[in-house]
């Protein structure tokens, strides 16, 4: 192992939480992304939606340090998708689960090169459907052609200053974007 626990950019961070609705039918789904789309609210603590093939709606967002334990710990999503799409009523949910994310300190994902051929790319930091749908095509190509441009910068590991007391500070943090978030700052 290359000891990118210890040493990485990236802080393990507070989960990842995901609901999907059942599969929505009728007007008032219609209405929900209808060409596809991919969206993200705006705020600090961001939530992120998308259609799936069966037509569920899925939401991403803010999780909790620990594993789920039941469908209480996912309330605070239901609520959120409730009141974005009131046309909804009350909604049933099919799927919960969680997994945790990779936090960068600049918020940007970072490719690094521990060695010759080794290339990890860490870091979406909960912003990177589109950023990390870019990086993949392009070190897919990294990959298959070495001498193709790569317009990704190439950074070096280096360890994170008191990463041991990264739940207090990640808490921290949390709190303070979600108030922010409230206040409209």
């Amino acid at each position: 192992m290359l000891g990118l626990e210890s040493h990485s950019f990236a802080i393990r961070s507070p989960g990842c939480s995901h609901i999907a609705t059942e599969p929505l039918t009728g007007e008032a789904a219609a209405s929900i992304l209808r060409g596809g789309e991919t969206a993200s609210t705006a705020q600090r603590l961001l939530l992120y939606l998308r259609r799936d093939a069966e037509g569920r709606l899925l939401m991403g967002g803010r999780g909790h340090f620990d594993a789920p334990q039941g469908a209480g710990d996912f309330a605070h999503l239901e609520r959120s998708l409730e009141l974005l799409f009131p046309q909804l009523g009350k909604t049933r949910y099919s799927h919960r689960w969680a997994g945790r994310i990779a936090i960068t300190r600049d918020f940007l994902p970072h490719l690094h090169e521990p060695a010759p051929g080794v290339t990890p790319a860490l870091g979406c930091n909960s912003r990177g459907i589109a950023l990390c749908t870019s990086l993949g095509r392009h070190l897919a190509n990294r990959l298959i052609n070495t001498g193709a441009d790569f317009p990704y910068p190439l950074s070096p590991l280096s360890p994170i200053p008191l990463h041991r007391l990264q739940r207090f500070y990640i808490g921290a943090g949390v709190a303070w974007y979600s108030l922010l978030d409230r206040l409209g700052s």
